[in-house]
């Protein structure tokens, strides 16, 4: 999976720093547009979704930026920013495209 994304970096031209995540479980997706209306298309359709590298006893704890239906209060800039991230993929998408149960550490 990574050969890929180095393969697809390359042809683009584009620089990514090194980074690691859990290849157990993790997959790969793309969105399909619901319909061919006026919907603002996303800058890009696919993702990868991987499960959290395992924490050691030094690392932050996993910290819970949203819920499946409640967003909690954002009391600290990284929450603010999930936030508004979220905000803002649900409006740019005009209501199609809902991130939920946020987490990270």
């Amino acid at each position: 999976m990574v050969h890929l994304m180095d393969r697809g970096c390359q042809h683009m031209n584009w620089f990514h720093p090194g980074f690691y995540f859990n290849f157990n479980n993790a997959f790969y997706g793309e969105i399909e547009p619901l319909s061919a209306t006026e919907h603002r298309a996303l800058p890009h359709l696919g993702f990868l979704a991987t499960p959290l590298l395992p924490c050691g006893r030094f690392d932050d704890p996993v910290k819970k930026f949203t819920g499946s239906d409640y967003l909690g209060p954002a009391n600290d800039a990284m929450t603010q920013a999930v936030h508004a991230f979220v905000h803002f993929a649900w409006i740019y998408s005009h209501e199609q495209l809902l991130f939920c149960d946020m987490q990270g550490v």
